[in-house]
């Protein structure tokens, strides 16, 4: 993966050309926005490169070279890293060829000759764009460490037959409903199956008021209900879970 780029530090650009005088000159006009260039003559070279240390924040690949090509060289960049943006730089003005790259997963498209302007704009949204996704992945990786089996403590028999019925919820497609008095980690329990299951792919952090809302229970002057059309609140995250961050049993009695 990518290194986050530190305070001061230069984001780096794998820039793949068969040309050298244009390889050349398109280093020194990134190097000149701030950013550090390497310079492959082929694919291969590039993809070796790749393969043999720590991944650049942005590649920047010709269309047209000798050996694998532009296409393939993407394709397998975007097989072994999917997030890294790749700027595809052509001399084909095809709009044929500019969607099947698109397709691919290429960043962007640019048809030579591309000024310098435009290369270093390309470049810094992209690296922008990179440095969001490296940290979101951060992100997530410190949620699920913060929420592993290791912060639910106990020895009891109790608990180990809680551990057990959470391991079983990790790889089924169920519906869990966690119940119990306040204060005996009902959260915990909950952020636990969610973090290191299936569910992970979506959350929804709910007051009560919130859920009252969807379910129409709350006084007219105060209800704030999903419009028509509009999903509500309350309705299941794909692959998700809803967490609420009040008791809502009580929601039925409210509404009577």
């Amino acid at each position: 993966m990518s290194e986050p780029i530190g305070d001061g530090g230069d984001a780096r650009v794998i820039l793949v050309e068969d040309d050298p005088l244009l390889a050349k000159n398109q280093k020194l006009q990134l190097n000149r926005a701030g950013f550090s260039c390497e310079i492959h003559g082929s694919g291969e070279d590039a993809l070796a490169a790749i393969n043999r240390g720590a991944l650049p924040h942005v590649i920047v690949l010709d269309m047209l070279m000798p050996g694998i090509g532009g296409l393939e060289t993407l394709k397998r960049i975007r097989r072994f890293e999917p997030g890294l943006p790749v700027i595809v730089v052509s001399g084909q003005d095809k709009v044929s060829t500019a969607i099947e790259t698109i397709r691919e997963g290429a960043y962007d498209y640019l048809i030579k000759p591309v000024s310098e302007q435009s290369l270093t704009a390309t470049v810094r949204h992209a690296v922008s764009q990179r440095q969001v996704s490296l940290e979101l992945t951060r992100l997530r990786r410190e949620v699920r460490r913060a929420y592993t089996f290791d912060r639910l403590i106990g020895r009891s028999a109790s608990m180990h037959k809680v551990f057990k019925l959470i391991e079983r919820t990790l790889t089924n497609d169920i519906a869990v409903l966690i119940l119990g008095e306040s204060g005996t980690g009902k959260e915990l329990v909950a952020r636990a199956i969610h973090y290191n299951g299936q569910r992970a792919a979506g959350a929804r952090n709910r007051t009560r008021r919130r859920v009252e809302d969807d379910q129409g229970r709350c006084p007219p002057r105060v209800r704030n209900p999903a419009k028509p059309g509009e999903r509500g609140e309350g309705e299941p995250v794909p692959r998700g879970s809803l967490l609420p961050d009040q008791r809502v049993p009580d929601l039925a009695a409210a509404a009577a």
